[in-house]
């Protein structure tokens, strides 16, 4: 489904009370030219708001332009899953932007044997898998993604956090690609909260900001 203007496709799910809750799986097949141009709208990807299950789905070439939740894949993901999962991208957007997810939110929601080679910038939460992590996994994904933001920026995830006894987690992944920023920049994970854990994981790109800058 295209909008009359500028030929920018329509996000499925694309709000909180017109979420997608069901299982698509793209069985390898590859979605070119994918173009998403709304640069003050939330919930911004081919899944704008998605708690349901999404598998095996290849994205290349594709020009995701939103504000908030910015995603190539999914914009807000609540209790939902991604696995089997790849973008190559150029993605835009204010807050909470990933290259592959913006914000994943809940103890059920993963992101799992996907990966990301995109070019990705923003102003706060930015990262070149997912933007913000609450609560939810990250594992066996990696990202090649060039990443370029202000305030908590990561090569992989931006923002790992979590409360209670349920906090953000990064296994078994790894990031590659350069990370730019001013503040809590890192070439893994930009800002990791206390209890947050990342196991079996590294960053290998160039990490480069003003304050709270780290390899991790």
């Amino acid at each position: 489904v295209c909008s009359s203007d500028l030929a920018s496709f329509d996000p499925i799910g694309y709000d909180a009370g017109n979420y997608f809750d069901g299982s698509f799986d793209g069985k390898g097949y590859t979605i070119t030219g994918l173009y998403i141009n709304r640069p003050s709208t939330t919930y911004v990807a081919l899944f704008g708001y998605s708690i349901g299950q999404i598998s095996n789905v290849i994205i290349k070439n594709a020009t995701i332009i939103g504000n908030t939740y910015v995603g190539a894949l999914v914009g807000f993901m609540s209790s939902g899953t991604v696995k089997n999962s790849s973008a190559d991208a150029y993605i835009s957007g204010y807050s909470q932007v990933g290259g592959l997810v913006g914000f994943c939110f809940g103890v059920s929601c993963t992101i799992s044997n996907s990966f990301t080679s995109n070019f990705v910038n923003g102003s706060g939460d930015i990262g070149g898998l997912l933007g913000a992590s609450y609560r939810s996994l990250v594992e066996n994904s990696h990202s090649n993604s060039t990443v370029t933001g202000s305030d908590i920026v990561g090569g992989l995830v931006a923002n790992l956090a979590g409360d209670g006894s349920n906090y953000g987690r990064v296994i078994d992944s790894y990031a590659l690609g350069d990370v730019t920023g001013s503040s809590e920049v890192g070439g893994l994970v930009g800002r990791l909260w206390d209890k947050s854990k990342v196991q079996y994981s590294f960053s290998a790109g160039n990490v480069t900001g003003s304050s709270s800058v780290g390899g991790m």
